[in-house]
């Protein structure tokens, strides 16, 4: 992609499609091959153990007990899972009530309709990499378990904010109200701690692979988050 000369927010808009345009593209060529985790060798899809890989802090298996907001089942941890937020090719993300501290977390669990091991894999490589990047831009995760089909739940911070992707097309968003009129200013302040986030995981030898405006999220207090680790690789 070649330099561009940002002299406005709509020259920066444009040069983050392309950019958002080149990464997709890259990332459709070189798939991934295998899976690494930070503790494991590269293993073979067909004769992992999920329930060996996740243990309680006294090497007891640990499940987690997700429930409908109208249950009263409980059994592990508390926990209730309230309404969707997202929905991806492999995974959904959940608001849930973590009760025992009272506060609401977001869950990413595969698919309701997947049984793929690949998947449940891939979900606790991103859970366990995501546990060594401790950064002010990058989502933390506050614990991984099984739910009660033995699936793999990654329990992390919920963000209650905007996409940046949104932001790029909607110059009108309510989020400019409170922000500063040069709206490439702030574009620029944003990309900023992307790179910050970046050059943190890299630090760890850990690289992302889907970076693009849609996986950057912006908090109500303008907290910047670098979102989606699924596809990162360890070095």
């Amino acid at each position: 992609m070649k330099p561009v000369l940002l002299s406005d927010s709509e020259d920066f808009r444009r040069s983050l499609y392309a950019f958002d345009d080149t990464l997709a593209s890259m990332i459709a060529d070189n798939p991934r091959q295998s899976i690494s985790y930070s503790g494991y060798d590269t293993v073979d899809v067909n004769s992992i153990d999920l329930a060996q890989l996740i243990h309680a802090p006294k090497g007891k298996k640990e499940t987690v007990a997700l429930h409908a907001p109208d249950s009263q089942q409980s059994s592990g941890y508390s926990i209730k899972v309230g309404e969707r937020i997202g929905t991806g090719g492999m995974a959904t993300i959940d608001v849930a009530t973590q009760c025992s501290l009272g506060r609401q977390i977001a869950i990413k669990r595969p698919r309701a309709n997947s049984s793929s091991t690949d998947i449940q894999q891939s979900m606790i490589e991103e859970a366990r990499l995501l546990s060594r990047l401790d950064h002010p831009n990058i989502l933390p995760v506050y614990e991984l378990a099984l739910d009660e089909d033995g699936q793999p739940v990654i329990m992390m911070k919920r963000i209650q904010g905007v996409s940046w992707s949104t932001l790029l097309y909607d110059c009108e968003h309510s989020f400019w109200s409170s922000r500063e009129p040069n709206q490439l200013v702030t574009h620029l302040k944003i990309w900023l701690q992307v790179c910050n986030a970046i050059e943190y995981a890299h630090s760890k030898s850990i690289i992302h692979r889907d970076i693009k405006t849609e996986n950057v999220m912006l908090g109500d207090y303008g907290e910047v988050y670098l979102l989606d680790w699924g596809l990162a690789l360890e070095l």
